[in-house]
């Protein structure tokens, strides 16, 4: 089944000719945290890091991200950085540069990977550990760097669904769907909050059965801060996991 899926879901990289709709930025009021992710099936940590978003005196928006734990379809314990740098322009966060590094517990770099989005070319140049490859720029393109802040932003835009396309950790481009599910109560750290719930899916058509669901769980009160993700950790051959904002 697994092996049907990513046929599946690698069909999506012919569907950037979906409509979609770019995702207008109205807050980026985020304070810096720390999210925890643990297992699906029970509940086990594996993962914690501290995440930071401000703005520079250029007008860029950094996003940055510090982990440690075991990320990554290996199930072997890494250190991680990741920094992502955002044009903000025309109520838009454009994508500039994206940069992840995994490290061992000897401090030696086992995963690299940057992004550069260029918007002369409209091309998305992705350099995996030394191997180059191209992705398309379509104006709705999302980073997996800032999705759950795009999603703050969707609910702004008052729409019950959303196509756009989504940059992975992969790297690949894919197009999917939000659509926001109603409102949940969720008790995290020993806090209760009310949540929208947004159901992320593949755009598939009837395939997108067989394609897995992703869930995000944002604040109802503005700015609708991050609260909870449920999902693939990143590609198909890792966990089922939840994430948490505990703080």
């Amino acid at each position: 089944m697994l092996k049907r899926i990513s046929i599946f879901v690698g069909l999506a990289l012919f569907a950037i000719g979906i409509n979609a709709e770019v995702i207008k930025v109205q807050t980026l009021n985020f304070k810096p945290g720390k999210i925890i992710a643990r297992y699906e099936n029970n509940g086990k940590e594996r993962w914690r890091a501290d995440v930071d978003l401000r703005t520079e005196k250029d007008g860029t928006v950094v996003i940055e991200k510090r982990g440690e734990g075991y990320f990554g379809n290996d199930n072997v314990y890494k250190t991680w950085h990741s920094e992502g740098k955002f044009n903000l322009a025309n109520n838009q966060l454009i994508p500039v540069t994206i940069r992840e590094v995994f490290y061992d517990k000897q401090g030696k770099v086992v995963n690299s990977l940057a992004k550069k989005y260029d918007v002369t070319t409209r091309k998305i140049i992705c350099n995996l550990n030394g191997k180059v490859k191209v992705l398309a720029f379509p104006d709705d393109v999302v980073d997996d760097m800032n999705l759950s802040y795009m999603m703050a932003n969707f609910i702004f835009m008052q729409k019950s669904s959303l196509d756009f396309h989504l940059v992975t950790l992969e790297p690949d481009l894919y197009s999917f769907a939000a659509k926001i599910m109603g409102t949940e109560e969720l008790t995290v750290n020993g806090v209760k909050k009310n949540c929208y719930k947004i159901k992320l899916t593949v755009n598939l058509g009837i395939l997108g059965a067989f394609a897995p669901t992703t869930y995000f769980w944002m604040e109802v009160n503005p700015p609708h801060a991050f609260v909870r993700y449920q999902g693939l950790e990143s590609g198909l051959n890792t966990p089922h996991i939840i994430i948490d904002k505990i703080n």
